[in-house]
């Protein structure tokens, strides 16, 4: 299982460095994010504004990457790989969350310094935040991305269905970025284990459910 699991990560690894798919797209579109709530934010952003625009702009963005998750091979082709099913699904997610989280690292110190913003008061929690938040994300998305793949209009559908399973994880990861911001311990972690909470739902799920999407 581990073996097959590193075998799709690996693949997708090799395969976005080759055709540079995600990652750039989802930069550029973070760029233009940023020149849009530059110009939207006359009086410029604060740090309580700060991290709902963060969060908003990974979710837009998360979507580009997510969309192309199970879309990138010929659905059938999958299935003859030499590995478990479940390595299939667990491949793309690890693949996803670290091509994101790639992203993340980079959008977070260029929306600080464009909005001429100082840092978090808790860095640890604002990451920790951002990590918990992330994984919810692409759980929910490579699940979704994994049920549309063969669908008529699933680009359309994607963000239909994933939008409103999102809601919970994005309300959560905005509150508990800002308590990083703030510094706010108790605030962090009363959301921290909202998030925790959402990731263990979103990371058990496929595992009933697997089998059906990936023969469906």
């Amino acid at each position: 299982m581990a073996r097959g699991v590193l075998s799709i990560l690996w693949k997708e690894i090799r395969l976005e460095y080759h055709t540079r798919g995600s990652i750039p797209s989802m930069l550029l579109f973070l760029g233009l994010l940023l020149l849009l709530f530059g110009f939207v934010l006359p009086a410029g952003a604060t740090t309580e504004t700060l991290p709902g625009i963060l969060w908003i702009s990974i979710l837009f963005s998360g979507i580009l990457g997510l969309g192309r998750s199970f879309r990138r091979e010929i659905p059938w082709a999958l299935l003859l790989a030499p590995v478990p099913r479940s390595a299939v699904f667990w491949g793309k997610f690890a693949a996803n969350l670290l091509f994101l989280l790639v992203v993340e690292a980079v959008t977070l110190p260029l929306f600080l310094a464009f909005f001429n913003l100082p840092g978090p008061a808790d860095w640890l929690e604002t990451v920790a935040a951002l990590l918990l938040g992330t994984i919810g994300m692409v759980a929910a998305g490579t699940l979704v991305s994994a049920l549309t793949a063969e669908v008529a209009g699933g680009d359309f559908l994607l963000p239909l269905l994933l939008f409103p399973l999102l809601a919970p994880d994005l309300v959560g990861g905005i509150q508990a970025t800002l308590a990083g911001f703030r510094g706010d311990a108790v605030g962090f972690w009363l959301w921290a284990k909202i998030l925790l909470a959402y990731d263990v739902v979103f990371l058990t799920v496929p595992g009933f459910l697997l089998e059906f999407i990936l023969e469906g």
